[in-house]
């Protein structure tokens, strides 16, 4: 086991070895690393290392310092997972997503390069130390903002691809008549954690609720439910604008 100091000169080595040619960011680096190393731990991962997976819960969030990561995901009615994005950047945080609700990976994270070198936290450990220490929270919010910006900019392309894959995707399942149908549980699942609405209910919960749902597609100007009637079930918004109206009965 590395005492505090024993990770600090070993992490200290690790980020300035890295080819950062801005002084001013690998000194902000390692100031906000070292103020966070009590709570976290230096880690070496191989290739094929899945470090999230679409959907899950963020428990484990990461700042890559070495290595390749390749960021996957998995499209209704597609069955291979599409490269999304791909970073070799010092400093990418990964699991990002454990700071926004439904606090659910948006992407799967793998090792690509025959291994990485990065430091990892608990999120919930993490979360609990940053609440404790505010002004390291603003530093340390501003850094992986800065990082996951030029994460963005690197893999904008290949975000571009998948974006015209999910609009043809759109147009071919969406046809304009009302239809329910059974759909796949695993599909009503995924939309399920994406929705912040279903964010308190846990994995036990979710499949049940996903085993008891249906699709519906409406063509444009249709009326889903009608002002005065009693509720018949709950609607998820999967898809397209919907529009919410209230007559008021007048005054006199």
């Amino acid at each position: 086991m590395l005492t505090i100091l024993e990770k600090k000169v070993q992490l200290r080595k690790l980020v300035q070895l890295q080819k950062v040619n801005d002084m001013d960011v690998i000194t902000t680096a390692i100031n906000i690393l070292d103020e966070l190393l009590p709570v976290g731990e230096h880690k070496k991962f191989a290739k094929g290392t899945i470090l999230k997976e679409q959907y899950s819960k963020v428990n484990d969030f990461y700042i890559l310092l070495e290595g390749t990561v390749h960021f996957t995901q998995v499209i209704d009615n597609i069955k291979k997972p599409l490269l999304g994005g791909q970073s070799e950047s010092k400093y990418t945080p990964i699991g990002m997503d454990a700071f926004i609700p439904p606090y659910r990976n948006e992407t799967a994270a793998i090792v690509q390069s025959d291994y990485i070198e990065c430091y990892h936290w608990e999120v919930e450990t993490l979360n609990t130390y940053l609440e404790k220490h505010p002004s390291l929270a603003i530093d340390f919010f501003n850094f992986l903002n800065e990082h996951a910006h030029q994460f963005v900019i690197d893999t904008s392309k290949l975000f571009a691809n998948t974006t015209a894959i999910l609009q043809v995707d759109n147009k071919r399942k969406f046809q304009p008549k009302i239809e329910a149908k059974s759909i796949r549980s695993e599909h009503v699942l995924n939309t399920l954690k994406r929705s912040p609405f279903f964010e308190i209910f846990n994995e036990k919960t979710l499949i049940e609720l996903s085993q008891a749902g249906v699709q519906k597609s409406y063509p444009s100007n249709s009326t889903i439910v009608h002002q005065g009637e009693s509720n018949s079930g709950l609607y998820l918004l999967e898809s397209g604008k919907a529009q919410y109206a209230r007559t008021v009965k007048n005054a006199e």
